[in-house]
């Protein structure tokens, strides 16, 4: 996901990705089709399946990074949708027969050949009603930002009164120095401590003040305080 200009965006690399995989499966399936009386023609519809999966899986992490975004909030079509569901139980159920699964891999493929377009019409045309929406859910997003700031600044402001951190706290959307589509609090602290049980009791005291379902993410090298 990117966010340009304030508005977020699926990212131009995933709609490539999904149509690099695309251009694949069809050679895939000419060459099947080429070789289906030869020795050996089985190989293609195994690599058939796999870029199936890859396909499911890039659409199901534009629609996970949608959701991170706006929350649970319906982005496919009633057909889209029906498709989307047929192509996860595929892609979920393992082959049992092979004769029956050769089959199943052809009828899939011309799915997942179809589905990405259908994808990409319901996100674009998502995008367009949260473009009129922008203003009221940004202002909601940054009322619940603000109750859950609280609590937090509440335990930093104590670690640093009782000198054992120097804090930097930045709030808002800039994960590795970047706007991102979700809301987020992040924090940069440096600790004055190397001793690994109080690093860990310090951190630990800053997560318990994390209330409700805010998701915390821990890491080196991700915090705006390295952008560049």
């Amino acid at each position: 996901m990117l966010d340009v200009a304030g508005k977020t965006k699926v990212s131009k690399d995933a709609y490539r990705e999904l149509d690099r995989q695309r251009t694949g499966l069809r050679e895939l399936l000419d060459l099947f089709r080429r070789d289906k009386d030869r020795p050996g023609a089985d190989r293609h519809l195994v690599a058939m399946a796999e870029t199936i999966r890859r396909i499911y899986y890039d659409m199901e992490g534009i629609l996970r990074d949608l959701d991170d975004a706006f929350g649970q909030q319906r982005i496919l079509g009633k057909t889209s949708t029906i498709y989307m569901d047929a192509l996860r139980d595929y892609c979920l159920t393992p082959p049992h027969v092979w004769e029956t699964e050769r089959d199943r891999i052809i009828g899939f493929s011309s799915l997942a050949l179809q589905l990405p377009d259908r994808l990409r019409r319901d996100v674009d045309r998502f995008m367009k009603r949260t473009d009129m929406r922008a203003p009221e859910l940004r202002r909601a997003a940054n009322e619940t930002i603000h109750d859950r700031i609280i609590p937090i600044q509440a335990v930093l402001e104590r670690l640093r009164a009782e000198n054992r951190v120097l804090v930097a706290v930045l709030y808002g959307p800039y994960s590795e120095g970047t706007l991102h589509g979700h809301p987020s609090i992040d924090i940069g602290i440096y600790l004055r401590t190397d001793d690994e049980a109080e690093r860990m009791r310090i951190v630990g005291s800053i997560r318990a003040a994390v209330k409700d379902d805010t998701h915390v993410v821990e890491g080196h090298g991700i915090s705006p305080l390295n952008a560049r």
